[in-house]
């Protein structure tokens, strides 16, 4: 695990809504608990992977180091 002192390290996951009819990633920077959240239009590692880049591509280089993620299948892209 990235140590909290320095910014840019971030966490995602996935919050799958009532009978799986609806999925958000959310993004967590750790250290100053910053968070963005977008909804999927489906749990795939292809949306996901979409998703992720729309999020951080416009955040400066210094703040999108390392991102941990779970073992889930839509993180394998």
């Amino acid at each position: 695990m990235a140590p909290r002192s320095q910014v840019g390290h971030w966490e995602i996951d996935s919050v799958i809504g009532k009978s799986h009819k609806s999925q958000i990633l959310t993004l967590t920077e750790r250290t100053t608990r910053f968070e963005k959240n977008y909804k999927l239009a489906a749990k795939t590692a292809s949306e996901t992977t979409q998703a992720i880049i729309h999020v951080l591509k416009n955040l400066p280089k210094k703040v999108v180091k390392p991102i941990t993620v779970d073992r889930g299948m839509e993180f394998h892209g």
